[in-house]
């Protein structure tokens, strides 16, 4: 049973709280199986990249984790990562500031498009030396 808010002062009883608070709508999913990748970036081997879709107190919620390579992330540049099939991509565009591996401390900044498209990019001042992009903690809530 889906989750049913409760109303100001509304008494909880037992059968109210048998609702679910959270449905996994859509297990952690590889991104190979739902999207393709970009020239020049790929799936990390231990660490793969993935998307999960979860109802949260009846909000729907996309969740991604893990780890996407790429030799060098060139400085200043809005670059193509990744393109998601119709199905996983929301209906407003969505950013984050992420880590990156060996982006001398800087974010990357990452967005990812209406259209599906995954950009990422780095400030100049973090060189051309950024080798990953880790989506841990990245997520949307209400996406469609």
């Amino acid at each position: 049973m889906a989750y049913v808010p409760f109303t100001a002062g509304q008494k909880a009883t037992a059968d109210l709280l048998t609702t679910q608070l959270v449905q996994e709508l859509m297990p952690w999913t590889l991104f190979s199986s739902i999207g393709s990748f970009a020239t020049n970036f790929t799936a990390n081997v231990s660490n793969p990249p993935m998307m999960r879709k979860r109802l949260i107190l009846g909000v729907e919620r996309w969740e991604y984790t893990g780890r996407i390579q790429v030799a060098a992330l060139t400085a200043n540049t809005d670059t193509l990562c990744f393109t998601f099939n119709s199905g996983y991509r929301p209906v407003a565009e969505q950013g984050w500031p992420l880590l990156g591996a060996a982006s001398g401390f800087y974010s990357v900044r990452t967005t990812l498009q209406t259209s599906g498209q995954l950009r990422v990019g780095v400030p100049t001042a973090a060189g051309a030396g950024t080798n990953a992009i880790l989506l841990n903690g990245a997520y949307i809530d209400d996406p469609l």
